[in-house]
């Protein structure tokens, strides 16, 4: 578990502002099939209900964050490294926002997901929906989604950054994995309105 808060607090750290590759590092290959451990992750369903339920309900009685990991070091709540929402000091007309909203940010990829990765290119499939990452300057159409996204690699964390073109966030998605191999770490970071700052992290392990 050290080892994860370790990766996420070295994923929060490096920022995407740098010029992303199309290559990743020799050696760095996501591939395979991986299964959620809900233990080590933050719950999407908690930190989306309360992210919906608008301002002041991410936050404790000291204005402070609040994680939304189960499992080990936290319980329902705890006081996790990540999953924090947004203080709310200074949003006091921010409306709730819809949870369809922040569904498909929090709850993408599902608890099941195989991944193709060849050069730069990865495939991601979970849940019956293949998404297709490929490096490349220009943005380009999610598909199915009316989003925008650019994607590349910063050292040997693949990033995806999705520019929505309805009322769901501007976000970024960080993937790496630990120093074995043996588990692939997602990062979640929003980047627009009033859920800036708001971070998630989820854990898969390899699946033999």
């Amino acid at each position: 578990m050290r080892a994860v808060l370790i990766l996420v607090a070295v994923l929060i750290a490096g920022c995407a502002g740098e010029q992303l590759a199309e290559l990743p590092p020799a050696g760095v290959d996501l591939s395979g099939k991986w299964r959620l451990n809900i233990a080590d992750s933050d719950d999407p369903q908690r930190l989306g209900q309360a992210l919906a339920a608008g301002p002041g309900n991410g936050t404790n009685d000291n204005g402070g964050q609040r994680s939304g990991r189960r499992g080990r070091g936290g319980g329902q709540g705890g006081s996790g490294q990540s999953g924090a929402t947004p203080d709310s000091a200074g949003l006091p007309n921010a409306a709730p926002l819809p949870v369809s909203a922040v569904s498909e940010v929090l709850n993408w990829p599902g608890k099941d997901l195989e991944i193709k990765q060849l050069s730069g290119v990865a495939a991601f499939t979970s849940d019956g929906d293949n998404r297709v990452y490929q490096p490349g300057g220009a943005a380009k159409k999610r598909p199915g989604h009316g989003s925008k996204q650019i994607c590349g690699w910063s050292g040997s964390s693949l990033i995806v950054m999705v520019d929505p073109d309805d009322d769901r966030p501007k976000f970024e998605e960080h993937y790496q994995l630990s120093s074995d191999g043996q588990r692939l770490v997602q990062l979640v970071l929003i980047k627009s309105g009033r859920m800036t700052g708001f971070s998630m992290s989820r854990v898969w392990d390899r699946v033999p």
